[in-house]
């Protein structure tokens, strides 16, 4: 009878639906603390709070997420780069499409304040590729309008700043970007693949390269009173993407070269 009773007592402890809530209540109020502690800019607190608790707490795929991310940011506004990366690859690593592409630009943005620029255009231009439609194009233009504007490269500076201007003309970076004054207008950036005395061989490149499924086409010029028949495969304001199908074409085994005109 007596181990009857205290059975009874400890199941009550256990599954009593009142100790239950209270234990869910605990967690949710974590949760809003920590969101709190980062509307208040208490980004240390934040951390120490979530270090402290996180593997206390029986969290779901989504609340680790969400805890993860705060952190990251949180690791951002304190200069903690390194440590900010650490949370969002977490969540790069776990399933599910909830805060994944925000992972992302959490990576990208964090070598942006590191002034890893680099990098950060790396990722960047990922996250362009990945989320087309992202609703956060226009903080990603700005950011790659800044990055290239403190390399000096004003053309490609003011390639993203139109984009913003043209595409989102009532947002915060709209008002923040600005067309910087260039010298002359843009050069052209040509990637050209052979220059031919001979059209039977220029023609015979352009049929190569379809095969490979490159577009091309052939201009016809003159040097020193010869003809000669260049075959080229684009024509860029923006050296990047030259650069680019010039990668492109040396992997597919074609000799290329990049001309500015």
């Amino acid at each position: 009878m007596r181990r009857t009773i205290i059975f009874l007592i400890i199941a009550f402890i256990l599954f009593s639906p009142t100790l239950v809530l209270a234990r869910q209540i605990s967690k949710i109020d974590f949760i809003e603390d920590i969101n709190i502690l980062f509307l208040k800019e208490d980004y240390t607190g934040l951390i120490k709070n979530a270090e402290k608790n996180f593997n206390f707490y029986r969290f779901n795929r989504k609340e680790k997420k969400e805890v993860l991310y705060l952190m990251g940011l949180s690791y951002v506004k304190l200069d903690n780069f390194s440590e900010a990366r650490k949370m969002f690859h977490k969540i790069l690593a776990m399933k599910g499409g909830k805060l994944r592409q925000d992972a992302y630009i959490g990576i990208a943005d964090s070598y942006f304040h590191e002034k890893s620029f680099s990098k950060a255009i790396s990722v960047y231009e990922d996250v362009l590729r990945i989320y087309p439609r992202s609703d956060r194009l226009s903080t990603i233009y700005y950011n790659l309008g800044a990055i290239f504007k403190a390399r000096k490269d004003l053309y490609k500076a003011n390639y993203y700043f139109g984009k913003i201007k043209k595409l989102y003309k009532r947002s915060f970076e709209a008002d923040k970007s600005a067309y910087l004054p260039t010298k002359r207008r843009p050069d052209y950036y040509i990637v050209q693949l052979g220059a031919f005395k001979s059209l039977r061989n220029a023609k015979k490149l352009v049929r190569r390269l379809r095969r490979k499924k490159y577009d091309s086409y052939i201009q016809k010029a003159k040097k020193d009173g010869n003809v000669l028949y260049k075959v080229r495969g684009g024509k860029f304001s923006n050296k990047y993407y030259a650069t680019r199908l010039l990668r492109r074409l040396k992997k597919s085994g074609f000799s290329a070269k990049i001309i500015v005109e």
